[in-house]
């Protein structure tokens, strides 16, 4: 077994002692035969038969049934403050959605037309993506395992499940704020942890409170955070300052997993960017490599529907892989980004979903990346269907947002 670095581990909050050791030797990953997308050249019979086909295949196997916010309602917004260091504006609002308070972060271009947005959760509270004290620290459950002190191993950020005042911009990093407004895009950022803790206890709780007589196992926490981000959605169509019609949702890691639901359930956002997501999100579940569905299943039952278990040890049976995911966002841009130091992620897989997405995305376009292998590492291949390869640990760098702002300018512009 190749060893995890403990920096994945961390990011991944993953432990092996009850599920199978994971595979790094691509000889071992045996012969996989994926699904078919679809099984016609109809852009028609796409959209109006295949794709809701498969939308409930993932409903039912992966990621639960829809779940929805009925109430949006804005509590307060803060004034604008000047950005550092940037003509743009930083302003917090405050909303309620149905009993979970959600705090949502907009830093914007100082522009005289509504801009576009990348909208995206961050893992540790607004207060960890920003320079200074006016934002509260997040008194939302704090997970030690993806927010704890890896960026800085000699200061604690969190105690018993709640954020430190260390943790003040701890990931200001992932979220470069200068340069994405610089080049004319708004960004707005939100903590996961707001709209439903990381925790299968958690998640349970939230089931009994909102949907008593259903079956928690028939819904998942990846659903409930999509359905976090398409309720933030609602609030901005209502801001002049957004233009609506050009909204990208962007994620790492299980986050990158919920961009990517996010994006198939609700066709506002534009363009969605997975960043390392992995397991669940970006890479084929049916490939022996890195993480697996027993792993996944068994370390985090809470971010999918009950069935997806049932799939171990017969990952072959499943009658979706997640290049029919990649298939459900066509024909909107969509960029999958892989790192060196992330095999647990599976790379390899990653490329693939994508790669075999093409078929429903030819329907639409002939602007589609010729490869049929995996890119050289730091060469990304740019089209509707972006990837790259970049040297590097499963994190979010700002080489990452570069490319992914090339794409923004090439069709948000």
């Amino acid at each position: 077994m190749r060893l995890l670095s403990l920096a994945v581990l961390l990011a991944s909050s993953v432990s092996l002692a009850h599920a199978a050791e994971p595979n790094y030797d691509e000889s071992k990953v045996g012969d996989i035969t994926l699904p078919a997308i679809t099984t016609s050249d109809s852009v028609d019979q796409w959209e109006n038969e295949r794709r809701a086909e498969v939308l409930k295949l993932f409903q039912s196997e992966m990621y639960g049934k829809p779940y929805k916010f009925d109430k949006v309602e804005v509590v307060s917004i803060s004034d604008k403050r000047p950005l550092p260091d940037a003509d743009a504006y930083i302003q917090e609002v405050i909303l309620m959605l149905d009993n979970q308070r959600v705090s949502v972060v907009l830093q914007m271009p100082n522009a005289d037309a509504p801009v576009p947005v990348f909208v995206g959760y961050n893992f540790c509270g607004n207060h960890s993506v920003i320079t200074g004290d006016w934002i509260e620290v997040s008194k939302s459950w704090a997970n030690p395992m993806v927010c704890g002190n890896q960026v800085d191993p000699t200061r604690m950020t969190t105690k018993d499940n709640k954020f430190l005042p260390t943790s003040r911009s701890i990931r200001e990093f992932r979220w470069p704020a200068q340069e994405i407004t610089a080049r004319g895009y708004g960004l707005v950022t939100i903590y996961y942890g707001d709209v439903l803790p990381d925790d299968p206890a958690a998640f349970q709780e939230f089931m009994k409170v909102n949907l008593p007589e259903e079956d928690y196992k028939d819904y998942s926490a990846i659903g409930i955070w999509a359905a976090g981000l398409s309720a933030v959605a609602d609030y901005l169509e209502t801001r002049r300052d957004v233009d609506e019609d050009r909204m990208a949702v962007m994620g790492h890691s299980r986050l990158g997993k919920t961009a990517l639901w996010t994006g198939a359930t609700d066709e506002r956002f534009k363009y969605i960017i997975s960043n390392n997501a992995g397991m669940g999100g970006n890479s084929l579940s049916r490939r022996n490599y890195g993480e697996t569905v027993d792993i996944i299943t068994t370390q985090f039952p809470h971010w999918f529907t009950g069935s997806f278990r049932g799939y171990v040890g017969k990952e072959n049976t499943l009658p979706i892989d997640q290049h029919m995911l990649m298939g459900l966002l066509a024909p909107r841009p969509v960029y999958v980004a892989s790192a060196v130091d992330d095999q647990w992620a599976d790379p390899k897989g990653e490329f693939l979903s994508l790669h075999n997405a093409k078929e429903v995305y030819a329907l639409y376009t002939k602007d589609l990346f010729p490869e049929s292998e995996q890119p050289a590492v730091d060469s990304p291949v740019h089209s509707v269907l972006s990837y790259h390869y970049r040297t590097g640990p499963h994190n979010v760098r700002f080489y990452d947002w570069q490319n992914y702002l090339d794409i923004a300018d090439k069709y948000f512009k």
